[in-house]
C-alpha cells in the first residue's frame, strides 16, 4: 500500500490507542465467502486488526494473509500472487495522492478483488484533525476509478457505503 511515512505513523497510533478501530472487516465475511472459490488465496488488504482473515481462516478454512502497513504484526509487505484480495473499508483511508500507487499495488496482487469503500464522512477524526476518510466521493466515482483496472461486474452502493466485485 502507498502510504507516507507520516502518515503510516498516525495510522499506527489511531490502531494502538484505540481497540475498536480496525475491527469492522468481519461484518462483510458472508460476502466475502460467496465471492471465494475453494483453494483460494485470498489477501486482506490494509486488515486493521486482522479479525476478518482470521475469520476467514478459522470458520471457512480459507488460506487468507492479512496485510496493513500501520498495523506492524501485519506490516509486511505481501508475497506471491493472490486468487483474491479483500479490502473493506480501507480506499477511502488512503492518501488521495497515492490512491492510483495504491489501486496499482492492489491489481499486481490477485485475479480477483472485493472491495467495500465508504463514500460519507467517518464519524472517527483522525489526531491531526482531519476526516478518517481522506476521500470521500460517490458511489459512481469510485465506479470509475475502479473500472480503469478491474471488469466490475457486481456494485451494490448503499447510503454510507459501495460494493464491487471485479476481475483483472
Amino acid at each position: 500500500m502507498a502510504i507516507s511515512e507520516s502518515y503510516r505513523a498516525l495510522n499506527a497510533e489511531v490502531h494502538e490507542a484505540s481497540a475498536g478501530w480496525g475491527k469492522g472487516g468481519t461484518k462483510f465475511i458472508d460476502r466475502c465467502v460467496e465471492f471465494i472459490k475453494p483453494g483460494d488465496r485470498v489477501l486482506d488488504y490494509g486488515c486493521g486488526k486482522g479479525r476478518l482473515a482470521r475469520d476467514l481462516i478459522s470458520q471457512h478454512g480459507v488460506a487468507a494473509v492479512a496485510y496493513d502497513p500501520a498495523v506492524p504484526r501485519f506490516s509486511r509487505e505481501p508475497t506471491g500472487h493472490f486468487n483474491v484480495v479483500v479490502c473493506t473499508d480501507v480506499l477511502e483511508h488512503v492518501e488521495p495522492e497515492l490512491l492510483d500507487e495504491t489501486l496499482e499495488h492492489i491489481y499486481g496482487l490477485c485475479d480477483r478483488v472485493y472491495f467495500v469503500v465508504g463514500i460519507t464522512p467517518a464519524v472517527k477524526i483522525l489526531p491531526d484533525g482531519r476526516n478518517a476518510h481522506l476521500t470521500i466521493e460517490s458511489g459512481e466515482w469510485w465506479e470509475n476509478k475502479l473500472r480503469a483496472w478491474w471488469e466490475v461486474t457486481t456494485i451494490d452502493i448503499r447510503t454510507t457505503t459501495a460494493e464491487y466485485y471485479g476481475y483483472a
